[in-house]
């Protein structure tokens, strides 16, 4: 199955809520390493947590999605303040199918955003639209090494 994304970004800080707006997005299920964090990091950097907390405040939902392990996503939700499904089994669609009926979520405003093919395929086998971040280059794991933390707004 050849699958596209609908949107390739450099950084997930690039969806501030101005893009949200621009594009009807008002719910992002994030992976967490690789897309918002490095692979293996312990936490997170301040301008990813300012993002968030951005994001939340202008109204966007936001729910972790990632086929971590229960243990480790419980707590990365838990600092974040957001629901999570853990153990997804992406590229399958059955952790997005739960998030999206738990906590009813419209598919018509809900993106996934990943930095991997197979969180594309599971966004695209849930019937929602996919957002891909480009990370690999970037030291930091979010993309946005070159984004100051109080400069977010500033994007859009």
């Amino acid at each position: 199955m050849h699958v596209t994304p609908d949107f390739r970004l450099d950084c997930p800080t690039q969806m501030c809520p101005h893009w949200c707006l621009e594009n009807c997005v008002d719910t992002m299920l994030l992976d967490v390493d690789g897309t918002i964090r490095p692979e293996h990091a312990k936490g997170f950097k301040d301008k990813i947590l300012l993002w968030i907390k951005a994001l939340k405040s202008e109204g966007i939902k936001i729910c972790l999605v990632s086929n971590a392990k229960e243990k480790k996503i419980r707590k990365i939700a838990k600092e974040l303040d957001v629901p999570y499904v853990a153990e997804a089994e992406k590229p399958s669609s059955i952790g997005i199918r739960y998030a999206m009926e738990t906590w009813k979520y419209d598919p018509k405003t809900t993106v996934m955003v990943g930095n991997e093919k197979i969180d594309v395929v599971a966004a695209h086998c849930a019937g929602i639209r996919s957002v891909l971040v480009d990370t690999k280059k970037d030291k930091c794991g979010c993309g946005c090494d070159d984004i100051e933390v109080g400069a977010i707004e500033i994007l859009c």
